[in-house]
C-alpha cells in the first residue's frame, strides 16, 4: 500500500512524497549491520587523524563489508595538541558524518527507532519524546525521554530479548505436519556467528531525473535513493519507492542515472537472459515450502 506523506509540514501537495511501504520482515538484521558498519567506519576515521597528527596528511579508503564508501583526507592543523580537519569531499554514498542509515527509502535513518518515530509523527501524529521533550502536551508519546526507565515503570529483567540465529519469536510458520521453521533466523557460519545475505550495498545512489522526488526535504538530492536489500524481494511487490513498477522487469529498466549502465545491460539481454535474472530475483522470498 502507498502512503503520501509532507516531512516538512508544508501543506503544499506540490511537495508530498508518495512512498510504496516496505515489510517489516527481519528488520533487526539491518540495525545490526548499520552499528558495525559505523563502527568500522569510525574506526578508519580515526585511523586517518592518527596518520594526519603523525605526518601532516591521512589518506583514508573507507571500505567495511566489501563495501567502499570513497575516501577521506585528514590535514594536521596543529602539532601539540595534534589538530586535524576532517575533508569528506571525496566521500559518496553516505553523510559526512560517516553513519550509515539503512532505513527509510532516501536512507536518512540510522536507527530503526528513529525511523518508527518519525513515521508514527507524520502518519498517525503520535509524538515520541524525542520529537516534543519529556512532557507530552497531548499524552501520547511512546518512547523514553533518556530518564531512568524504572521510573516509568519499565523493569530491566522482564526486558524482551531475542538471539537473531534461532529465537526470532512469534517469527515461524508451521506446517501441517506440526514441523516448525523460524523465518528471519540468520544463517550461522562454522564459528557460530550469525551471516546476513543482505544482497545490498548499502549505498546511496542517485537514480536520474525519471525516479527523482518532486522536492528535497530531507537535503539528500531528490534523485538520490538508498540500494534496497534485496532479501525477500520476491514476496514484496511492487517495487520502487512509489510502487510504480508492478513487474521486475518494468523495475529495471526504470532505472537510470547511476543505475544507467547496468539498466542498459539488461536492455540488451536475449529475453530468454532476462527471465533468468527476473527468476532469480522472484526466487528471494521469505519462505519457500519447496525447499523443506
Amino acid at each position: 500500500m502507498n502512503v503520501v506523506v509532507d516531512p516538512s509540514h508544508t501543506g503544499d501537495p506540490s511537495f508530498f512524497l508518495e512512498r510504496n511501504t516496505t515489510p517489516l520482515f527481519a528488520l533487526s538484521i539491518p540495525q545490526k549491520l548499520a552499528e558495525e558498519l559505523n563502527l568500522e567506519l569510525n574506526q578508519q576515521r580515526e585511523s586517518a587523524r592518527a596518520e594526519a597528527c603523525e605526518a601532516g596528511l591521512g589518506v583514508q579508503p573507507l571500505t567495511t563489508k566489501g563495501v567502499g564508501f570513497g575516501t577521506l583526507v585528514t590535514f594536521r592543523t596543529a602539532i601539540e595538541p595534534c589538530a586535524a580537519k576532517i575533508d569528506t569531499t571525496v566521500v559518496t554514498g553516505i553523510d559526512s558524518d560517516l553513519v550509515v542509515r539503512l532505513f527509510g527509502w532516501k536512507g536518512n535513518h540510522a536507527t530503526l527507532r528513529s525511523f518508527i518515530c518519525g513515521a508514527a509523527h507524520n502518519e498517525l501524529s503520535l509524538q515520541g519524546t524525542e520529537t516534543v521533550g519529556a512532557l507530552d502536551g497531548d499524552f501520547d508519546d511512546f518512547f523514553p525521554d533518556g530518564s531512568d526507565p524504572v521510573n516509568s515503570g519499565l523493569q530491566p529483567d522482564l526486558a524482551v530479548s531475542f538471539d537473531m540465529r534461532s529465537d526470532q519469536p512469534k517469527n515461524m510458520i508451521t506446517l501441517e505436519d506440526g514441523t516448525a521453521y523460524h523465518l528471519g533466523a540468520l544463517a550461522v557460519d562454522d564459528a557460530g556467528h550469525g551471516v546476513a545475505n543482505w544482497y545490498t550495498d548499502l549505498k546511496r545512489h542517485d537514480m536520474g531525473a525519471a525516479l527523482s522526488d518532486s522536492a528535497d526535504p530531507f537535503g539528500i538530492v531528490a534523485s538520490m535513493f538508498l540500494t534496497r536489500s534485496l532479501a525477500d524481494f520476491g514476496s514484496t511487490g511492487p517495487w520502487l519507492h512509489d510502487g510504480r513498477a508492478t513487474t521486475l522487469n518494468a523495475a529495471i529498466l526504470a532505472h537510470g542515472g547511476e543505475a544507467a549502465t547496468s539498466r542498459d545491460t539488461y536492455a540488451a539481454l536475449y529475453a530468454a537472459q532476462q527471465a533468468q535474472i527476473v527468476a532469480f530475483l522472484e526466487n528471494l522470498v521469505i519462505y519457500n515450502a519447496e525447499e523443506h
